[in-house]
């Protein structure tokens, strides 16, 4: 199937329906197609100018008298920055051109332009932001200055991240490389693509050519590296595209043009400066730094060339510090409480010095990822322990524990308990009398170094009332004889700070006792049987109130043996929920010995039956 999309429906997912017949038997079904916005330019109006069959970046960008020959690859710039985060740059800093120019109004190229506020100024400068994460593509026109004016555009990629997700795109720039006719290109186009995301890394084994060139092949190197090879005899531009992902199969992948331009076999030596990318986190302290080489994307056409680069623009203090070497290594390290992009223009040049071109590294620091998570508390009404944990033990900053001095805590929402506390430590505190309920709360944690880093969270507090009865169970004496009349005590006490309704005493009598009788508080009390178990209920049982219930039960018969262990357990409870179950059951264990009455005497001292002795005589 092959569908031709309308202008207008480029940005849009159009639906098909179709119908699948089998003889007189059809079915429907439904395809959707997803059709990228399109990148408009007003300038092109979609003609094929260079006349390389394909309509693409390059027909913006024709040869023009008294600008730099090599046309559009030298002239694309990018930058990163996060959501909200003003960004300043200059699309001027690698053009070079043999007169006098001033840049115009932009023009905008995908549908993004109506959300991200991008101003450019005469001189190439601009400032841009943004309040929504995504891909910002425009064309700067630069213009000759004169009575008849000549412009070309100059191709800016703006990638926009949110800080606060781990789902954004990579961030993948555009690229040029540069050669001669008839020779193979090689370039590192992945020196100035990263992860989006704190902690991510690109996965290089997704990458595809999704735009193959016009006037040559691509490809991809085990190093990572890429080879254009031009078609024999080709000289002039050409551009293919490229896609990387973060994880395959979560739609984290991004899309980007690779610009080259093919020279002459002869002519002067050219080199190439592509601009360059990096992302750190500030760190904990602000001392993170990190690492790179500009050169890495950077070539001559003389391939015994040997390229250095030198630091034109520094970073402002308060943004931080770089060590910059001639081989194109550096090491920046952020300020003390600074995240935002930053800007370092370096110079590249061969090994005569008889060319060099400006670039730019772009820096991006972030804040640190602060990851909070919701905590749930349970507090017993009138608990003299006020204290109900640690809000920071469930808390994590770049993925490790906090540490209380690093941050600011504060409770945004009381969530209606007066009294709240939270102390620097992120011990919250809650007063005994608050009363029972379920209590939402957020608090908010702030790093102390980057006040604006913030997160906040929900505290789920459940205050309860419960009652708390205590039950213990006692027995005159340890050994008994069948046939004795045995007296438990059984006290129940209400030890907590509420009316215990609807309690429930109940006796599990073991195999070997038979119940004569009981009573509450003095008072003869026939209990409930069901089973084993003899069961009392009380209406209500007072804050601070005690009550003895005595249980007269009766030793059995043996049936032979000579004596048996025999565990009595009494258990309470009452229709609400109890604080502690601990000391709720209680047991007592009784030892029943046989009446023994020997039938045969013969006291001749030989230490067998010399005494005529009935044990449990004393009990009749």
């Amino acid at each position: 199937m092959t569908y031709i999309p309308e202008d207008n429906e480029f940005g849009t997912s159009p639906t098909i329906v179709y119908e699948i017949c089998q003889g007189t038997v059809c079915t429907t079904a439904l395809v959707t197609i997803h059709l990228e916005p399109e990148i408009s330019d007003p300038i092109s109006n979609g003609i094929d100018s260079d006349g390389d069959g394909v309509i693409d970046l390059l027909d913006l960008c024709p040869s023009i008298p008294g600008f730099n020959q090599l046309g559009c690859p030298f002239m694309i710039d990018f930058n990163v920055t996060d959501t909200f985060k003003p960004l300043n740059g200059s699309v001027a800093t690698n053009d070079s051109y043999d007169s006098f120019v001033t840049y115009g109004e932009v023009i905008t190229g995908n549908k993004n332009f109506e959300i991200g506020t991008l101003i450019v100024s005469s001189d190439g400068s601009y400032t841009f932001e943004s309040p929504l994460p995504g891909l910002y593509k425009y064309f700067v026109p630069v213009c000759s200055v004169g009575p008849n004016p000549v412009c070309i555009n100059v191709f800016l990629q703006i990638t926009v991240l949110d800080p606060s997700s781990n789902d954004n795109i990579p961030v993948v720039n555009p690229d040029f490389m540069i050669g001669r006719k008839d020779k193979p290109v090689v370039v590192n186009i992945f020196s100035n693509d990263r992860s989006g995301n704190v902690g991510g890394a690109l996965n290089y084994s997704s990458v595809k050519i999704t735009e193959k060139p016009a006037n040559g092949t691509v490809f991809m190197n085990t190093d990572g590296s890429v080879t254009f090879t031009p078609e024999n005899g080709f000289t002039g531009d050409d551009v293919f595209s490229y896609s990387i992902c973060e994880k395959l199969g979560t739609g984290l992948c991004s899309t980007s043009q690779v610009f080259v331009t093919v020279l002459p076999d002869d002519g002067n030596e050219v080199i190439s400066a592509a601009d360059d990318y990096i992302g750190l986190i500030a760190g904990k302290a602000g001392s993170n730094a990190v690492g790179g080489n500009v050169l890495a994307n950077d070539r001559s056409t003389d391939n015994n060339s040997v390229l250095s680069a030198s630091l034109v623009k520094a970073p402002l203090a308060e943004q931080g510090s770089i060590v910059f070497n001639a081989n194109g290594d550096f090491t920046f390290t952020p300020a003390p409480g600074f995240t935002g992009p930053l800007e370092v223009i370096y110079s590249v040049c061969d090994d005569e010095k008889k060319s060099c071109l400006n670039a730019t590294l772009y820096i991006l620091v972030k804040a640190n990822e602060i990851v909070s998570n919701t905590d749930s508390y349970q507090f017993e009404k009138g608990s003299e322990n006020e204290k109900l944990g640690n809000i920071l033990d469930n808390d994590l900053i770049n993925s490790e524990l906090f540490n209380s001095n690093d941050v600011i805590i504060s409770i945004k929402d009381d969530g209606g308990i007066s009294g709240l506390r939270v102390d620097n430590e992120g011990n919250l505190s809650i007063p005994k009398t608050t009363p029972s309920g379920t209590y939402l709360v957020y608090y908010r944690i702030c790093e102390a170094l980057f006040p604006s880093n913030c997160s906040e969270t929900l505290v789920i507090i459940e205050v309860t009332e419960s009652v708390d009865l205590r039950i213990s169970k006692e027995v005159v004496l340890a050994d008994w004889y069948e046939g004795d009349e045995i007296q438990y005590l059984i006290k129940i006490e209400n030890i907590g700070n509420k009316v215990a309704k609807e309690v429930l005493v109940k006796d599990i009598l073991p195999e070997g006792l038979s119940i004569l009788s009981s009573s509450i508080n003095g008072v003869l009390k026939v209990p409930a049987k069901k089973g084993s178990e003899i069961i009392w209920k009380l209406d209500s049982l007072e804050v601070g109130a005690q009550i003895e219930i005595v249980l007269l039960a009766k030793a059995n018969s043996l049936n032979g043996e000579t004596e048996k262990k025999i565990v009595n357990t009494a258990t309470v409870s009452s229709d609400t929920k109890e604080l502690k179950d601990e000391d709720n059951t209680s047991s007592v264990e009784i030892l029943v010995k046989e009446l023994f009455i020997p039938n045969v005497i013969t006291p001749n001292i030989d230490g067998s039956n010399d005494r005529f002795e009935i044990k449990g005589l004393n009990k009749f």
